[in-house]
């Protein structure tokens, strides 16, 4: 009887191992007899049917994340095998954006965790405007400092306003969000070097932190910022890269841009000195293939008013 049962489950295994290879069957069930085989002692059978499965697949997106997670550990830890490790979550996180993945794969690939992040990026003390932190100023000082140009544009609300004047290096917009009883304060310097038109009054120049420059691209910034050369590489491709500083903790999401010469950079600040956001937009300009149109922005948040 025991040895009926046994050829029962490895026929049963067997038949799902099959549906599996022909992508036929369900990603929890891929597991399942995944999990058998390794119980068995054959991760690599287990390996081959999610590298199959997978390929079988028309198309991929975040739920097969954890897929290429368990096929990563099976070639780490069971089939000692990091470079076909590293090469999983390399193809999970393009296939599928996992944030997971992508700190997974840092990790293995430079020994460097993305949460080593936290205490890197500029500090609310360095995000200064008129040499005075940002997180500082008021609604009403934002108002009295900007100057007013001839085509200033204004929606002024009780608990909302906003604000743009238009210079000749650029345009400056602040405004306020009102939330459950406390608010936003932004302020966002836009398209900085990429406008001449004489006509128009210079503007107020801001402070950027860590020496960035107009005209730096994505990986020039990163750096300055105090991103790791090791991590660098595993951004600078990306078209948006969004971080989210909690604490101690760093997650990061990045996806690619529906048009090559857009990149966005932006850094969230939640629970740590600052509440806020730090924003950049890098548009290469056509004709001169050069970053000269680039997009700064300030944020503080929890501001009560």
């Amino acid at each position: 009887m025991k040895m009926k049962r046994c050829l029962s489950l490895a026929a049963c295994a067997a038949l799902l191992a099959a549906l599996c290879a022909c992508g036929s069957v369900s990603q929890d069930k891929l597991e399942s007899v995944m999990d058998k085989y390794v119980a068995d002692g054959n991760p690599q059978r287990a390996a081959q049917l999610a590298e199959t499965w997978l390929s079988q697949q028309k198309e991929s997106d975040y739920s097969h994340a954890y897929l290429y997670e368990k096929l990563a550990d099976l070639y780490e830890n069971d089939l000692s095998a990091p470079d076909e490790a590293l090469a999983t979550l390399q193809k999970g996180y393009e296939a599928t954006g996992s944030s997971n993945l992508l700190d997974r794969l840092i990790q293995t690939a430079t020994g460097n965790s993305l949460n080593q992040l936290a205490g890197v990026f500029p500090t609310s003390e360095e995000l200064v405007l008129e040499g005075r932190p940002f997180a500082q100023w008021t609604g009403e000082e934002l108002q009295a400092w900007l100057p007013v140009t001839e085509d200033s544009y204004n929606d002024n609300g009780t608990e909302e306003w906003y604000r743009v004047e238009y210079f000749k290096n650029e345009n400056v917009t602040i405004s306020r969000d009102q939330l459950s009883g406390s608010s936003t304060l932004r302020v966002e310097f836009d398209n900085l070097g990429g406008w001449d038109n004489s006509y128009r009054q210079e503007g107020p120049e801001p402070t950027l932190p860590r020496g960035i420059a107009v005209g730096d691209d994505l990986t020039v910034v990163l750096e300055k910022l105090g991103v790791p050369e090791t991590i660098v590489p595993y951004l600078a491709d990306a078209g948006s890269i969004y971080f989210d500083v909690t604490g101690s903790e760093v997650s990061v999401w990045c996806s690619q841009s529906e048009y090559s010469s857009w990149k966005y950079l932006s850094i969230d600040y939640n629970n740590r000195d600052y509440y806020g956001e730090l924003m950049f937009e890098f548009r290469q300009n056509l004709k001169t293939g050069k970053n000269d149109l680039t997009c700064y922005g300030l944020q503080h948040r929890g501001v009560q008013e």
